[in-house]
């Protein structure tokens, strides 16, 4: 799966719900965009990270940052790699000198530390495939249009973990037949 990466571009108001804002991703090397909401102090911390003002309250971010420098810990990477029923599933990585160190976290501390640590969010292809628009600069969106070969390829893993299923049913005809129709998908039957 492709992973892609987004920056943090801005923060508004939620037009929809009162007292939440929205949070807008880029990505880095493309015209996506994935509007995330958060709550109003995710977004306060937000603002003061980006303006590189002290967040106000302790907090997680400088519990991380303490850690991060008393323990000779890096956080090398914020990955969104999930959304379940609209929440966003985030997982930190963090690296010392022997080991790599995932934790999870919510989406609202995970881009706090991005704009802390100036680092950019990766993007799970299946994430981006869901969520991401495209702005035009007439303010009209667009959902990305999926290529034809990444398609196929969903279909041929899909048909794949379907055979394994079938497999481990003991139901042999049907897996044969998916195994059929992936052959006519790849151009080979």
């Amino acid at each position: 799966m492709r992973e892609k990466e987004f920056n943090i571009i801005g923060l508004s108001h939620n037009q929809t719900s009162i007292g939440s804002f929205v949070v807008v991703l880029s990505e880095k090397d493309g015209e996506e965009k994935i509007p995330i909401i958060v709550k109003s102090s995710d977004a306060t911390n937000i603002t003061y990270a980006i303006n590189d003002d002290e967040i106000k309250k302790s907090s997680i971010y400088d519990l991380v940052r303490s850690m991060t420098k008393h323990f000779l810990i890096t956080l090398q990477k914020i990955e969104i790699y999930d959304v379940i029923e609209g929440i966003f599933y985030v997982k930190l990585k963090f690296i010392n000198e022997d080991e790599e160190i995932y934790l999870d976290c919510s989406i609202g501390d995970a881009l706090v530390l991005s704009a802390v640590y100036s680092m950019s969010i990766i993007v799970s292809k299946k994430v981006s495939d869901d969520y991401a628009i495209i702005l035009n600069e007439d303010g009209s969106v667009e959902i990305p249009k999926k290529e034809p070969t990444e398609v196929l390829e969903e279909s041929i893993e899909q048909l794949e973990a379907l055979i394994k299923e079938a497999l481990v049913c003991e139901e042999y005809e049907k897996a044969a037949k998916l195994r059929d129709e992936i052959e006519v998908l790849k151009g080979n039957g």
